[in-house]
């Protein structure tokens, strides 16, 4: 059957999360010829991640269905090009870009539980050209003006950024005790302090989503915020420190799906406004993972 890991904002959040749930869908159906179409490469590095999906069953949607859809009706556009071709009119779409009922399970509420890892990190297809160290404390940071969503923008849900002097001292530290430690990321975020034992991945020119994922794929723990591709990383089951959640305050589907062996999430604090995760919390939280 035919699938689509797709945001109408080109989210990587969401992105991330349809992932997981087309992941999940493919394990419980047993679909044994899955073809997947995708709008960008992240997501197609996404896809790759799902066990059994080979690089020629993963597709580009035609680049025409996309041109010039920025404004509030994007989803009924995309809708009215996408299917109007023969090619796309069986696609399955994660809610709620569904035509005529062809849909997969692969909101928040969907993604419940399992035992057992539902994404793997294709490491047959990467060569590791930037040397990412194995086993390292691996961070992402959400800041404004960076990553540029379409229709919201790149500073939609102010809540959700974070104060990142705080991760940069939490870097500086782990540094200084010898661990590794990488920056995934939006080229646009601030430079990482200098440390020979921290390596900015998210500044370098050319490198790709695939990259990142291979860092969280190797990493000891992963630091992230209420922000990109930590989805990916409760799929991998791997050790993650969600910090800095907002998102889930009113909708805690968001993160109730997460493995809890492998996972610890940090809600801001509300009393009083809200505040960011402290440097001891986040410590607490990561140096029970290393």
């Amino acid at each position: 059957m035919k699938y689509a890991i797709w945001r109408h904002e080109n989210a990587l959040g969401n992105s991330a999360e349809h992932t997981v749930g087309l992941s999940k869908h493919l394990y419980r159906t047993n679909d044994e010829d899955p073809q997947v179409f995708v709008e960008t490469e992240f997501q197609r590095d996404f896809a790759l991640c799902i066990k059994g999906i080979t690089p020629d069953r993963v597709h580009m949607f035609e680049a025409s269905i996309f041109d010039g859809i920025n404004g509030g009706n994007i989803v009924d556009i995309f809708k009215e090009r996408l299917y109007s071709k023969e090619l796309y009119k069986d696609v399955h779409m994660p809610p709620p870009y569904s035509y005529n009922g062809l849909m997969y399970d692969a909101m928040w509420e969907h993604l419940e539980v399992t035992n057992e890892a539902q994404l793997e990190f294709p490491f047959e297809l990467h060569e590791d050209k930037y040397n990412i160290p194995k086993d390292a404390i691996l961070i992402q940071i959400r800041e404004p003006n960076t990553y540029w969503k379409r229709v919201d923008g790149a500073n939609s849900e102010p809540s959700r950024f974070v104060e990142k002097q705080t991760f940069f001292d939490i870097a500086l530290h782990y540094a200084n005790l010898g661990h590794k430690v990488v920056r995934i990321g939006d080229i646009k975020q601030t430079p990482m302090p200098y440390h020979k034992n921290i390596i900015d991945l998210a500044k370098i020119e050319g490198r790709t989503m695939m990259d990142d994922l291979y860092a969280l794929a190797t990493c000891k723990v992963f630091l992230s915020c209420d922000s990109g591709i930590w989805p990916m990383a409760g799929g991998m089951k791997k050790n993650l420190v969600l910090s800095n959640v907002t998102s889930a305050f009113n909708k805690k589907s968001i993160v109730d799906w997460l493995p809890s062996d492998t996972s610890t999430v940090l809600f801001k604090h509300r009393v009083g406004g809200i505040r960011d995760n402290s440097f001891e919390e986040l410590k607490n939280s990561v140096d029970k993972f290393l």
